[in-house]
């Protein structure tokens, strides 16, 4: 394949027959590696590295926790005391935030805030026991425009006791911007992508790989853990019309299973999907369809059946994760009001400012957010929080070291709420984890330029 090709492909019809020149990535699988562990201490070592997108094409220098990987999958047992040790390997400082998982203060990885920056050549610990089962994901909260744009990401797997599947996969969607020779284009925050709706790459990988192939055998039941590490794309996964899927969980959290009809994921969002596997043997297009469809990957129905027949009852729910449920009859009202951006007032001020958007129309340097946080909150306390956006841009909003609900006709658990333009989402929660937390826009280029405050817990 030509470095041209690989460009122009970026964005294929599912309609279109599938390019001959993208079967040299079969057998690609699993592409994520295991971290490193030793007597029960992970190791990651964020550092420059390089991955091959693409076989048959030079590889491509990118940052990442592990050497000659992209990205490694840390799993470990609800309840279990998660200890990793990272060492900076990079030329600059960085750090790890645990996305979604509930942990204390000092252990969220948000620098000048719960934790000092790690230097270069210097280690530090996290060490936390991991109440909620569910699929998280884990990267840097400094410099966070390069640092996730270079492609330092990671993948957080708690498995429950049990669960009746055959196999259980991570699936880590990304994209890269990268010129003809396959570099990584080296513009993390023009104006353009910071006031509008972020870095947007050109080349779509699955775990790190441009179209591979997932493997299934006939009549097998396979969990997947669908991860969207971009800056700033949104993913809706489109399964094979072959398979039967059923979404069981969203950013971690149970909901009632139900067939899988898609899901949209904008960045920090995850879900899990089971699949089972036809009868006969088959090859189609998983897609993407948030934007024009696009394939992402083959699937590959093959070898010897796992059972004689396909399943046919629904996966059985997961159980609920230990979350304090908010009384909505005594729960404080807030309001968050996002605005700013292109096509606004504020885009005349960003071009001084580099800060483009507003949280409650505050404009939150570096220094507030430090020293003045948005809100206050009471330990313990119930809030019901509407959060309106006032923007022409999709805004996924972050909360650090809580877990709240959706509030609509079914209310489910998340971390990350996709508020989208002109539209107001309502969320309620626990203010139960003392300390000073960051809410945000996951896109984060909107993060760096003023769509980031902090939040008192007390």
């Amino acid at each position: 394949m030509r470095r041209r090709q690989l460009l122009s492909y970026g964005a294929i019809s599912l309609l279109t027959p599938w390019p001959n020149l993208l079967r040299a990535s079969e057998g690609a699988s699993p592409w994520l590696a295991p971290a490193t562990s030793q007597s029960g201490q992970f190791k990651l070592a964020p550092q420059a590295s390089q991955w091959q997108l693409a076989p048959e094409l030079p590889s491509t220098d990118i940052w990442t926790y592990a050497e000659n990987s992209f990205s490694p999958v840390i799993s470990v047992q609800q309840g279990d005391t998660l200890d990793v040790q990272v060492t900076n390997k990079l030329m600059e400082s960085t750090s790890v935030h645990w996305h979604g998982i509930r942990v204390p203060n000092n252990m969220d990885g948000v620098p000048g805030i719960s934790q000092p920056p790690i230097a270069p050549g210097e280690s530090f610990n996290y060490q936390f026991k991991v109440d909620d089962a569910g699929t998280y994901w884990f990267h840097p909260h400094i410099n966070s425009t390069e640092q996730l744009g270079r492609g330092l990401v990671g993948a957080l797997v708690v498995q429950e006791s049990s669960y009746p599947v055959d196999r259980d996969e991570v699936i880590l969607l990304n994209d890269w911007l990268v010129d003809e020779e396959l570099n990584i284009i080296d513009q993390f925050s023009s104006p353009r992508d910071m006031s509008h709706d972020g870095r947007f790459g050109n080349v779509i990988t699955v775990n790190g790989k441009y179209r591979p192939t997932f493997h299934l055998r006939p009549n097998e039941r396979v969990r997947f853990r669908f991860i969207n590490g971009a800056t700033a794309r949104i993913f809706r996964p489109s399964l094979p019309q072959q398979v039967k899927a059923y979404i069981i969980a969203i950013d971690g959290h149970p909901i009632e299973p139900k067939p899988y009809t898609g899901q949209l994921l904008a960045p920090g969002m995850r879900c899990d999907i089971v699949v089972d596997a036809g009868s006969t043997a088959s090859e189609t297009v998983m897609g993407d369809t948030a934007y024009e469809p696009t394939g992402i990957c083959r699937w590959l129905v093959s070898g010897q059946a796992v059972r004689s027949a396909p399943l046919t009852n629904p996966p059985p729910r997961l159980s609920d994760n230990p979350i304090a449920k908010p009384d909505l009859n005594r729960a404080i009202d807030l309001e968050l009001r996002l605005d700013g951006g292109a096509m606004t007032m504020a885009m005349m001020k960003g071009m001084q400012s580099g800060q483009y958007w507003y949280l409650n129309d505050q404009q939150i340097d570096q220094d507030t957010l430090l020293n003045k946080p948005l809100m206050s909150l009471q330990l313990h306390q119930s809030y019901r929080m509407k959060i309106v956006n006032n923007t022409r841009f999709a805004h996924p909003m972050h909360l650090h070291g809580h877990t709240f609900q959706i509030l609509q006709d079914i209310p489910y658990w998340t971390d990350t709420a996709l508020v989208m333009p002109g539209q107001t989402t309502e969320i309620a929660f626990v203010a139960d984890n003392p300390g000073i937390w960051m809410l945000h826009c996951h896109v984060v280029g909107h993060q760096a330029s003023g769509m980031m405050a902090s939040i008192e817990v007390v």
